[in-house]
């Protein structure tokens, strides 16, 4: 995970850039570099692993083959989406027996993010002509894993990954597709369905011993991004901090508790809540003028002054929104909220906030105290 831990998720210069998160796209003729842009936003896509760009010597698997690798749509670096520790992955694996390996959960929250193929040798049934052809196309440069050749053979994701239909599984690894559909793609190439279904069934042979389909995947999940998701939260919650701290002239008022009109649009503070997330519009009165506190400090983070996360942002402001937390000082029960006092201590917010970010993929809790 050290390419999303240390690549910055997006343009916007620092301290503001999103600073990890996102992978890099595949490399479309073997040459180790990644390919940008790699189709739509959203959009899957599959081709050679880009070790280059991972400061790796080219890989290769025991047959002596290049990588291959799929990166999903939410998590590719360009073009990117609003990308927060909740984004599912696109991909789910299952075995030859039909048994779900990645994305058994119906709401997606357990789908792959990324997966790296080992082909193995070409697979040849008896009798030409070679079902697997990998070689350069034409006379065009031959690069260290494949050619610049875009519609050569060696650039077919078809002619390294196979397909199995056994009558409890279809499934085409060349494209992600299941029931197996189509043909296999050219190497940087979108994958034509969301989620994209793949096979993790290394060594499978025909009644005949024939193999007919050798494969072997490492598969990317969302535990493996642990350690990634939460310096995204921590980064998050430090950035809403300093936000609270110095972009409001009275930055005080109520939670937006977890269960009442917090929960749901438009977030706003919930009278006499003391625990809860950090409202986006705090109901302002005539002492306190400042109109959106959520939408300013989220749009602080590369998200958009909504909840939707749009203008161009990095981040998804709406999950945000939904899952920052605060702890606020410990007022007398029944004593006035301070909500327009005409001054705050210093370092309320170095002092009192708690934010605490819910790591739905993991369900357990985030806590940085400041």
């Amino acid at each position: 995970m050290t390419y999303a831990e240390t690549h910055p998720g997006s343009a916007i210069p620092p301290p503001y850039a999103q600073p990890q998160g996102f992978l890099p796209c595949p490399d479309q003729d073997g040459d180790g570099s990644q390919s940008t842009p790699c189709g739509s936003a959203g959009v899957s896509v599959i081709g050679w692993l880009p070790w280059e760009d991972l400061r790796l010597q080219p890989l290769r698997d025991g047959a002596g083959e290049c990588l291959w690798y799929a990166v999903s749509g939410n998590y590719k670096n360009n073009p990117k989406v609003s990308l927060t520790s909740d984004t599912d992955g696109q991909f789910v694996v299952k075995d030859a027996g039909g048994n779900t390996v990645a994305g058994a959960d119906p709401s997606g929250s357990d789908r792959a993010i990324a997966i790296v193929f080992a082909p193995g040798p070409p697979i040849d049934p008896p009798g030409p002509p070679p079902s697997q052809f990998r070689a350069p196309g034409s006379a065009l440069g031959e690069t260290q894993c494949a050619s610049t050749d875009s519609a050569g053979a060696i650039n077919q994701a078809v002619n390294y990954l196979e397909t199995l239909s056994n009558g409890t599984v279809s499934i085409n690894n060349s494209n992600g597709t299941e029931p197996a559909s189509g043909s296999g793609l050219a190497a940087g190439a979108s994958l034509p369905s969301n989620p994209s279904t793949f096979l993790s069934a290394p060594n499978v042979a025909d009644t005949s011993r024939n193999p007919v389909i050798n494969d072997t995947l490492v598969v990317i999940t969302p535990r493996d991004f642990a350690p990634v998701y939460e310096r995204m939260d921590r980064w998050v919650a430090n950035r809403v901090r300093q936000c609270l701290t110095t972009s409001f002239s009275v930055p005080y008022f109520w939670a937006a508790a977890l269960g009442g009109g917090g929960s749901t649009a438009p977030y706003s503070q919930d009278t006499g809540e003391r625990f809860g997330r950090i409202p986006e519009a705090p109901n302002p009165t005539a002492t306190d003028p400042d109109p959106n506190v959520g939408g300013v400090c989220f749009k602080d983070v590369g998200g958009a002054a909504d909840r939707g996360g749009g203008g161009g942002g990095t981040l998804g402001a709406k999950w945000y929104f939904m899952r920052l937390m605060t702890l606020l000082p410990p007022w007398p029960l029944g004593g006035p909220h301070p909500l327009g006092s005409a001054e705050r201590p210093a370092n309320f917010w170095s002092s009192s906030l708690s934010a605490s970010l819910l790591d739905s993929k993991e369900t357990r809790p985030l806590t940085e105290q400041t």
